[in-house]
């Protein structure tokens, strides 16, 4: 699943960009490129007909071919805000769902719709959610903790679901080897 993937929204597609780039300056860049997955959307919508309107996605996907495994990237820029409690409301809570769920169900569709793949072969994939953080320093426990007792929701779609510093996670890609 993984190398259709890659063969689409990287080969045929050229959604890639640089983690700097899709994070919006939050992290610095690796010499890997991510698959910036903002753009994806708009490209469905316009040449594809997958979608009616435009959903609301996650910002970049990573790929770890040898593990045909996908990582759905959403990237939270905290260094403003002062308690993680008066940030991660219902509300955003919420926006942060909607998007993983709107991401899963457009990609699966568009694979459908292309032939690449079928909803159980998209579905029975290994999935991971990243939520990717940056906070003033001494702040990063408290974020930590609280976003991780809250994103346990999508247990039963996925993998693995981390929460994760910037610095901590450009360390994953690198180790992963991921891309």
């Amino acid at each position: 699943m993984v190398n259709k993937l890659k063969n689409e929204l990287v080969d045929e597609l050229s959604l890639t960009d640089t983690l700097k780039s899709v994070s919006d300056n939050m992290c610095s860049d690796t010499d890997k490129f991510c698959i910036d997955f903002d753009m994806f959307p708009s490209f469905c919508l316009k040449e594809c007909g997958v979608c009616q309107n435009e959903p609301a996605t996650v910002d970049s996907l990573f790929l770890n071919i040898p593990k045909n495994h996908t990582l759905f990237i959403e990237f939270k820029d905290l260094k403003t805000v002062n308690e993680p409690k008066e940030w991660l409301t219902t509300e955003k809570l919420q926006q942060i769902y909607l998007k993983v769920h709107e991401s899963f169900h457009m990609l699966s569709k568009y694979m459908v719709k292309k032939s690449l793949a079928t909803y159980d072969d998209f579905y029975h994939h290994k999935k991971s959610v990243f939520i990717v953080y940056d906070t003033q320093g001494d702040k990063k426990r408290d974020f930590h903790n609280h976003f991780k007792g809250k994103v346990n929701r999508f247990n039963y779609l996925v993998e693995n679901i981390q929460v994760i510093n910037c610095d901590n996670f450009k360390q994953f890609i690198i180790k992963e080897n991921l891309c």
